[in-house]
């Protein structure tokens, strides 16, 4: 089996193991085929448990369907594909960056289903909003689309719902990273 050959490839010590965080799906937690169900034939004392920061972004996709939060989301999600899905308008907007900008990389494209990475996409449209302004303000290959661009990304709600998603998202950032203990090690 492969899962168990990763197992002892890795070095695990799974005798000692006790717990396995798992997302909830039936492939991982499933009682006669599931990854757990596999491991645990070898390690009876594994008990296989709903992964908290999986549980905790499962939570935060139901709790946090305000339409408001929505529409910031898919006016990034726009903004995104507008520059990066045409070959000329993302080669002009990496000029934009480069000239403007110490930091050389793009905007982050949003995950639907992660929640920590929302907030990392929202601090990069952050710190590119001031250019993605100046490229909308300059585009004349798509006119009206850039300028309701523009028109949204100015909008004094739509600013301050981007701002507290941010806020919001930092505070969750900081509840999944107590969750995922990544400086421990098994």
């Amino acid at each position: 089996m492969v899962l168990k050959q990763v197992v002892e490839k890795i070095g695990l010590n799974m005798p000692n193991c006790r717990g396995l965080g798992l997302d909830g799906a039936s492939f991982m937690m499933g009682k006669f085929r599931g990854c757990a169900a596999i491991i645990q034939e070898d390690y009876p004392l594994a008990k296989s448990v709903h992964c908290f920061n999986h549980h905790l972004n499962l939570v935060l996709s139901k709790a946090c369907n305000i339409v408001e939060f929505n529409q910031v989301f898919a006016t990034m999600a726009e903004v995104y594909n507008f520059i990066y899905l045409s070959n000329q308008r993302s080669l002009r907007f990496s000029t934009i960056v480069e000239v403007n900008s110490e930091k050389k990389t793009k905007v982050v494209k949003l995950r639907p289903t992660r929640w920590v990475e929302r907030h990392d996409a929202i601090l990069v449209f952050v710190q590119f909003l001031p250019l993605i302004t100046i490229f909308l303000e300059e585009d004349v290959s798509c006119e009206s689309k850039a300028a309701l661009f523009l028109s949204t990304l100015c909008d004094r709600v739509f600013f301050l719902v981007f701002l507290l998603l941010k806020l919001y998202l930092h505070t969750l950032l900081d509840l999944a990273n107590f969750f995922h203990f990544p400086q421990k090690t098994l």
